[in-house]
């Protein structure tokens, strides 16, 4: 008697980088996914290099991000990189937990999904 062991193969996929504000690629892979109803994580930079919060102006872009099978996730404060550190790689525990908590706040307030991911920017 043959047995054969099948083991399930997971597989995630994650856009980086795109802002609050919709761009044209952004929307098209959303699209593309929410047609097949596939699960994916977009990591999010919440707030312009001017540390402002980037606007949501897209009314759908927004519902496309608040679908079931898209996750939000933090992918640092502005993606700014501080003296060729990255966006924490030169910034003390302080002022890296004010970056995280702020974005956390704003992508939550903005998008209205709990965030539960973090990307550190600059891997």
């Amino acid at each position: 008697m043959l047995t054969i062991h099948v083991h399930a193969v997971h597989v995630v996929f994650r856009l980086d980088d795109p802002t609050i504000s919709a761009d044209s690629i952004t929307m098209r892979v959303l699209r593309m996914f929410s047609e097949k109803d596939l699960p994916l994580t977009i990591a999010m930079i919440p707030c312009d290099s001017n540390e402002l919060p980037f606007a949501i102006t897209d009314s759908v872009y927004l519902n496309m991000l608040q679908s079931s099978n898209v996750e939000i996730a933090l992918h640092g404060f502005n993606h700014a990189d501080i003296n060729s550190g990255g966006e924490f790689g030169a910034v003390d525990s302080l002022e890296t937990d004010r970056r995280i908590r702020i974005g956390k706040t704003v992508l939550e307030s903005k998008l209205g999904k709990e965030i539960v991911t973090f990307i550190p920017p600059y891997n």
